[in-house]
């Protein structure tokens, strides 16, 4: 564990430097270069009448919260026509991924999953789990379209197998007690048995 500022740094950290490289530590004159796209309920971006952007949604609640306790100074300048980022066939790259990679943002503010390609070019900063996924299906209370339970219902879990592979699957399970028992009862160490 350590603490930066009021946060408690919980696992594991950033990649140590390499021996020749030198940590980067922002001083109080240096700013963040964030890049971000619209991406609801992460970040959501609202160009002002003035041109402005306001941001808001999870991720930049986040990051407020992380910037104002490490007193971190930066300046968002929003993606607008880019996505998360793939190598294009010449070997270049680009949305958010190509905006690192190309030394144009210090940080994306985004949820992006992991790819073997784009950790060739950019870190992940995954210590911490940022989203749970759960789907759900709901229907109007009292509708006809809503399945009874029922035998059926039951056994339309069994259907995704042939009944061979339930009936192999059951014979194993009854092998694997017997050997299991049987070795119990011959056990060379028999141990106290209450």
């Amino acid at each position: 564990m350590q603490r930066l500022g009021t946060l408690l740094a919980l696992g594991g950290g950033w990649s140590p430097p390499e021996p020749n490289e030198a940590a980067f530590v922002p001083s109080a004159e240096d700013v963040l270069r964030i890049t971000a796209i619209h991406d609801p309920p992460y970040l959501i971006i609202t160009r002002q009448s003035d041109g402005s952007y306001e941001y808001s949604g999870y991720l930049h609640d986040l990051w407020e919260i992380i910037a104002r306790e490490l007193d971190l100074r930066y300046r968002t300048v929003p993606l607008l026509d880019g996505g998360y980022g793939s190598v294009d066939q010449n070997g270049t790259w680009s949305g958010l991924v190509g905006e690192l990679a190309y030394g144009r943002a210090d940080l994306a503010l985004t949820w992006v999953h992991f790819r073997q390609d784009r950790a060739s070019v950019v870190d992940y900063i995954d210590a911490v789990p940022v989203d749970q996924d759960q789907y759900t299906f709901y229907l109007a209370k009292g509708t006809a379209a809503a399945p009874q339970l029922s035998p059926a219902m039951f056994s339309s879990l069994l259907q995704p197998l042939h009944w061979h592979v339930w009936w192999t699957v059951a014979a194993s399970l009854l092998v694997i007690s017997a050997a299991l028992r049987l070795a119990y009862r011959h056990d060379p160490c028999p141990r106290r048995r209450a």
